[in-house]
């Protein structure tokens, strides 16, 4: 993914990447949009000024999903994570390659069961969700606060389910001292 990044950055013939949440296939071919849908494109030399202009798009929001603070990730049905973000690679302490295609209880252990509870009712739904979601992670016991949602194929079904959880465990401290200065 990166690789693709620095091609559309340097304006390299238009390379970007798409990558199919539904499928776990990850395609390098020129895009371009489409009625809000990405279309591959027959020959890179067909690139146009909306091409290059939608490749730095790319370009930039896989920037925002790589330096994002949030843990961004995504999981297929049966809840192996098929994407994560260097964020989501902090949390666990393992490198982004030892991460994808594990389950929450390979990561996760002792919280697998509410995680994956979790995604199952926002894929079984359909709706997005949000939940306050406490696990272990390598730097200590952490509060995340968790907005998920489905992840739909060409025809419409959900096919994976997509999460940006961010830390809220200082608020969540500086809550339980405002409630017991309350009660002092």
């Amino acid at each position: 993914r990166r690789l693709c990044v620095r091609a559309a950055a340097a304006r390299q013939p238009f390379v970007a990447c798409a990558f199919s949440a539904c499928n776990r296939q990850v395609t390098v071919a020129p895009l371009r949009p489409h009625a809000g849908r990405l279309l591959r494109m027959a020959h890179p030399a067909a690139t146009t000024p909306a091409d290059l202009a939608f490749g730095n798009t790319h370009a930039q929001l896989a920037q925002i999903v790589d330096q994002t603070a949030a843990a961004v990730f995504i999981k297929d049905l049966a809840g192996r994570l098929i994407f994560a973000n260097p964020a989501f690679e902090s949390i666990t302490g393992l490198p982004l390659d030892a991460i994808v295609g594990q389950l929450d209880r390979d990561v996760f252990p002792s919280t697998a069961a509410e995680l994956h509870g979790n995604d199952r009712r926002v894929a079984e739904t359909g709706q997005a969700m949000d939940f306050e979601e406490t696990i272990a992670t390598a730097h200590g016991l952490r509060t995340y606060l968790s907005h998920k949602f489905p992840l739909l194929d060409e025809s419409g079904r959900v096919c994976a389910v997509c999460g940006i959880a961010t830390d809220i465990s200082a608020r969540k401290r500086v809550e339980e001292a405002l409630r017991a200065a309350a009660l002092a």
